[in-house]
């Protein structure tokens, strides 16, 4: 997740119960492995979060072809998001796997039926396929600290497209400069993110990736952790090549500074010890001010790609997108953040 300056307009995020919340199910663990072990390795100085939207394409038409004849191609099977189909996972359980909250709402999943999203490793959702989108917690109990301050929150409202509100309220905690955070996510093939019409996974390699959002985010107060004023709000790429995963985080909202920027021109760099991880400034987004944020994630692979294991500037080969994130990561800070209009775009290259 991503530590943000919450922006804000006339229209405060309220700390309610969700308007969708809906009554719990019976879980059952899912075989597919989640993110969550990528956020517990981003504990030091990165973060998250979200998201896009964009064109849709039939299955049958291959990406150049759908290219040529609507420009880029969509590669999240819900843009905006515009269909209430999501559940939240709660990232730091204990577990080799996350626990899952029983907040989920899957009545708009039949607008996203597709054959390509019949995975059986989703078994502990309420609707034969998939979630196509997912909300996250990092260190709150998704239900002791859900609808409370300190604690978090999310709001889902509005039609098409649909606006995500996050709260991430942990200035008042007891143990405020410990990392919290909320998300937006697309992630996995076949959940969130579409194959390609060979049913193979996208690579970074097939074209230009570009995530693009509108966001309003605040900050609600002031700092209560003396080592480090974060209160950030990011967008992530996660990507895999083998066995290892990669995450590039780019800030868009940081007024306490959360850490001063590298000689590199990065925040923060894990040396690619298993895996590569790096967090970059990126486009800022104004307090108080709707505001769009876009993500050309291809120009920023090449510019940075000595920190992501790529010596010679070109894109990582068979690196597989894994998921689109958007998150507010917070220290001793409360942020409120909305979110609509998510497109994840690819522009095959060809």
């Amino acid at each position: 997740m991503s530590d943000e300056n919450p922006v804000s307009d006339d229209r405060p995020v309220n700390h309610g119960k969700p308007a969708n919340r809906v009554k719990p199910v019976n879980r059952v663990k899912p075989v597919r492995p989640r993110i969550a072990g990528v956020r517990r390795a981003l504990r030091g100085r990165t973060l998250v979060v979200i998201m896009v939207a964009a064109l849709a394409v039939p299955l049958g038409l291959t990406a150049s072809a759908a290219a040529s004849a609507a420009g880029p191609v969509s590669v999240v099977y819900d843009p905006g998001p515009t269909n209430r189909c999501w559940e939240l996972v709660q990232e730091d359980d204990p577990n080799p796997l996350p626990a899952l909250s029983p907040l989920q709402d899957s009545s708009g999943c039949a607008a996203d039926a597709d054959p390509t999203r019949d995975d059986t490793s989703c078994a502990d959702f309420a609707y034969p396929d998939c979630p196509a989108w997912r909300l996250h917690t990092y260190d709150w109990d998704y239900t002791d600290d859900f609808g409370r301050t300190p604690g978090y929150d999310f709001q889902v409202t509005g039609g098409a497209p649909l606006t995500i509100a996050m709260d991430n309220d942990n200035a008042e905690t007891a143990d405020p400069c410990t990392l919290r955070e909320t998300a937006f996510s697309y992630e996995y093939p076949s959940s969130s993110i579409r194959r390609k019409p060979d049913w193979s996974a996208y690579q970074l390699t097939d074209g230009d990736l570009t995530v693009s959002y509108d966001a309003d985010i605040q900050q609600n107060g002031g700092f209560t952790c003396a080592s480090e004023k974060r209160a950030i709000l990011t967008t992530d790429l996660i990507y895999s090549v083998g066995s290892q995963t990669y995450v590039l985080s780019v800030v868009h909202f940081d007024p306490g500074h959360f850490t001063p920027i590298q000689q590199g021109g990065y925040y923060w760099w894990n040396n690619c010890d298993g895996g590569c991880r790096l967090t970059v400034p990126g486009q800022q987004l104004t307090a108080g001010a709707d505001g769009t944020v876009t993500v050309d994630f291809t120009a920023l692979l090449k510019q940075y790609a000595p920190y992501l294991g790529n010596a010679d500037g070109t894109l990582p080969a068979n690196a597989q997108l894994t998921a689109i994130q958007i998150v507010a990561s917070n220290k001793g800070s409360d942020t409120s953040t909305r979110l609509t209009n998510v497109a994840v775009n690819l522009t095959p290259t060809g």
